[in-house]
């Protein structure tokens, strides 16, 4: 069977065919100079088993070439990344084969996205390093669709580092890192301590994160960090502990040291791609009717009896009503939800986040309520 025909049998049964594209097939890279000066921002892919790495070319914008961070893959495998360093938070869709980028609507004025990842609902979600806050948009247009949310640690506003980069697995579980890791819950804006690599690299210095992706290969249960301490490394964890690091590239471009750079990549959503969970792991799966008026019906599975939460929350991480909580029995579970809060008045129309909490993770579906 053809890579073309494959892509339009996955069409046709929803999800994406990873062989349909280079984008999906593939993580990419952006190595930008830090101070932002010349050179610029150098565009590149690379297979995560170390056996292919490519240059593609300098980013350039109308003819000029720019600094780029934020770089992200969409579900069809379209590059977008922002205009570095002028606080403007400039959207660009990039061209994979000749790294020719095009903005996509206004800059945002007072916005610096150093990271940026779509999650499993197809949002572009960015860290705005001025408001230290996870920010929700539309691909299509480069405008928000939800009011930032604040990024916290042990309940406390977090500083986010200056070089910084999201990713987001294909179970929903999202990374966010530079040194150390941390977790976060993309309906809340918390997080928790994922891992902190405090071994020396090849140059000597212990790693420092720039960029962060998920490998495409559903057996392959990493997540690859582009080091950018001195000599620019990409480094490969086990998600699951003790996340055990392998050298997938040394060096990469040399001539110049980035300090500051991005990786991105499209997991395939229809498998758990770099979720080192057991096959008996809680499940949360999409509400039906979805978007829904006047009630929309939530199903999630447990393997056992345990402690959970199933529990709905706005955009801004404020809890809105809990649709189900403590020890609950192995096996399915079905739930109710009819649009309204924990004082039961009808909440307003448009997105919310529903939230399964276990001890062994957490895990987020959109929910959109219509008019």
């Amino acid at each position: 069977m053809t890579a073309r025909l494959l892509a339009l049998v996955g069409v046709l049964v929803g999800f994406s065919v990873a062989l349909a594209s280079p984008a999906l097939a593939e993580i990419w890279g952006i190595k930008t100079h830090d101070p932002l000066s010349e050179p610029p921002s150098t565009l590149f892919r690379f297979t995560p088993d170390g056996a292919s790495f490519t240059v593609v070319g300098i980013v350039t914008l109308e003819g000029v070439q720019v600094e780029v961070d934020g770089l992200a893959v969409a579900p069809g495998g379209d590059l977008y990344a922002y205009v570095a360093g002028n606080a403007s938070g400039q959207l660009i869709a990039i061209d994979p084969v000749t790294a020719v980028a095009t903005a996509v609507g206004q800059p945002l004025s007072g916005r610096e996205i150093r990271g940026a990842a779509f999650d499993r609902d197809g949002t572009l979600v960015g860290l705005d390093a001025f408001a230290s806050a996870l920010v929700r948009v539309d691909a299509a247009t480069g405008l928000p669709t939800a009011p930032d949310l604040p990024l916290t640690l042990d309940g406390q506003p977090f500083a986010l580092p200056f070089s910084a980069d999201l990713a987001i697995t294909a179970g929903g579980r999202a990374i966010l890192g530079a040194r150390p890791l941390y977790e976060v819950d993309l309906a809340t804006g918390a997080l928790t301590l994922f891992l902190d690599d405090a071994e020396p690299g090849p140059d000597g210095i212990a790693p420092h994160g720039a960029g962060l992706a998920v490998p495409t290969d559903p057996l392959d249960a990493r997540i690859v960090l582009y080091d950018v301490s001195f000599a620019d490394d990409l480094f490969a964890y086990d998600l699951a502990p003790p996340h055990a690091r392998t050298l997938v590239f040394g060096d990469i471009i040399p001539g110049y040291n980035a300090g500051r750079g991005d990786l991105g990549s499209w997991p395939d959503p229809g498998t758990a791609v770099g979720d080192p969970l057991p096959p008996d792991a809680p499940e949360l799966l999409p509400a039906v009717p979805n978007p829904f008026n006047p009630r929309t019906e939530i199903v999630f599975r447990l393997a056992r009896t345990q402690p959970a939460q199933l529990a709905v929350f706005d955009l801004r991480g404020r809890l809105v009503r809990v649709l189900r909580a403590g020890v609950l029995t192995g096996g399915e579970h079905r739930v109710s939800w009819d649009g309204t809060g924990a004082d039961g008045r009808r909440l307003p129309s448009g997105s919310y986040l529903c939230r399964l909490a276990t001890p062994e993770g957490a895990w987020s579906r959109a929910l959109m309520l219509a008019k």
